[in-house]
């Protein structure tokens, strides 16, 4: 079983405070609790959760990949169904739906691409399967709101440098509400990327590939990573080579910033004196 330890600093202020993988006979899989700054194992599903599940499931109106909402003393249970497993959230009552969305699908999606075989024979509690407490923590802990000051400045000196240093058409990094942080992006193109972002995921490391949309007749590579998106545009009738490479690189710069704006924030032990 996995150790308590103590959360990032993102689970501080993170509006989440448990977090169930549930099976959709009602079985348990795994859970996580987020209270007070720190991650721990949760146990037991609480019964009331497996019921839930089990009701929406027997549902025929039940959809997958829609978040099920239920108010209860200030607080929200949130709930999405997949093929064969459920995840259900426990998060204050003011949380944004759209985040709740992208994180329920972000790891709903990757869960069943990495354990959906697994899961299928396995008996009770997955805890002790190497990575899913990480592949938990990174989709429920993730940061989705505004970036940090010292993050944004980082990206626009990112997009900045990366409009020098390439012929490109522009650059635009996105937050998760689809709010540009920074870049040059025609307003006629914010409707098409922020369509993308509206339906697409957050994804822990960067895209490999890019996906491209064609708009105005330019081709926009976007990347995701983390909570951002990155869009860069081609010139009109040229190869987009050149819009991929930037959005490469951009998205992975942003990658490392990211992990040292998390190893930064780490609390450091103290050394005692001899």
């Amino acid at each position: 079983m996995t150790q308590d330890g103590p959360a990032s600093s993102q689970m501080t202020g993170a509006m989440i405070l448990r977090a169930y993988l549930v099976k959709t006979n009602g079985e348990p899989l795994y859970g996580r609790s987020y209270d007070k700054g720190r991650s721990s194992v949760e146990e037991t599903v609480p019964p009331q959760v497996r019921a839930c599940v089990t009701l929406f499931t027997s549902s025929g109106s039940t959809a997958a990949g829609q978040v099920y909402a239920l108010k209860q003393e200030g607080m929200q249970w949130a709930y999405m169904f997949f093929k064969s497993f459920a995840i259900a959230l426990l998060a204050s009552d003011d949380e944004d739906a759209a985040h709740l969305n992208k994180r329920m699908t972000s790891l709903g999606k990757e869960f069943a691409t990495a354990y959906g075989e697994l899961m299928v024979s396995w008996s009770g509690d997955m805890g002790q399967i190497e990575g899913l407490e990480a592949l938990v923590n990174k989709y429920v802990t993730m940061n989705l709101g505004s970036p940090s000051e010292r993050v944004s400045t980082a990206i626009e000196k990112l997009v900045d440098a990366n409009l020098e240093a390439h012929n490109v058409a522009y650059v635009g990094v996105f937050d998760a509400a689809g709010s540009l942080v920074h870049g040059s992006v025609p307003d006629s193109h914010l409707p098409a990327i922020r369509s993308e972002i509206s339906h697409g995921v957050i994804k822990a490391v960067a895209d490999v590939v890019p996906n491209t949309v064609a708009i105005e007749g330019h081709e926009v590579s976007i990347l995701r990573v983390h909570s951002f998106t990155v869009a860069v545009a081609s010139y009109k009738d040229e190869s987009r080579l050149k819009a991929v490479k930037a959005a490469g690189e951009i998205a992975h710069s942003i990658e490392l910033l990211l992990h040292d704006e998390s190893e930064s924030s780490k609390p450091r032990r103290r050394t005692r004196k001899a």
